[in-house]
């Protein structure tokens, strides 16, 4: 319609699919995104949209409607099965047990990972329970962001450590030292 205001009468709605299919931008639901949508990319979107609270994912009727939202909006074929479940983990963030939300919702800032990266980097032990890292900055935690208990500490440093934002190493139960790899 902007193309059309500025003269250009001859634009159609069809060369507007054209043009966004040869510059790798597809129309899903009358939204465009770059690239292939995937069930993984999908995932952050559904959440942020439907799921603002999060998604407790040891809850079948939420599970069975987060996959019918991603079928609504995608058309991907998504069934609410042990696949959809491990790549929700994978994607979202653990903010309480069995409880995921959008890592956009996330409020982490750098202060703050800074300050728990140095903490776990001096420290003499080569790994620290998310529990106790949590005991350690839970005044500061909660004060300078939106982590209020251990868990969503777990998904947020894991999230962290998954976009390069710090080199720390996370495991299911314990965070570690960058050097302690092995």
């Amino acid at each position: 319609e902007k193309i059309k205001e500025k003269g250009f009468a001859f634009w159609t709605e069809e060369l507007t699919q054209n043009y966004f299919k040869l510059n790798n931008y597809n129309i899903y639901n009358k939204q465009i995104h770059e690239g292939k949508m995937t069930i993984t990319k999908s995932i952050g979107i559904i959440a942020k949209k439907y799921f603002p609270n999060g998604i407790k994912i040891t809850n079948q009727e939420q599970l069975e409607e987060f996959a019918k939202r991603t079928n609504e909006m995608f058309n991907l074929n998504v069934s609410a099965k042990r696949a959809l479940l491990t790549r929700i983990q994978d994607t979202l963030v653990m903010s309480d047990k069995g409880e995921y939300s959008s890592p956009e919702q996330l409020v982490f800032n750098e202060e703050m990972l800074s300050e728990i990266t140095n903490y776990i980097n001096n420290m003499e032990e080569e790994r620290i329970t998310y529990e106790a890292l949590f005991k350690v900055f839970e005044k500061e935690l909660k004060e300078k962001t939106n982590v209020d208990n251990h868990y969503y500490l777990h998904g947020a440093l894991k999230h962290l450590t998954n976009s390069k934002k710090t080199n720390l190493l996370c495991y299911r139960y314990y965070v570690g030292k960058p050097e302690n790899e092995k």
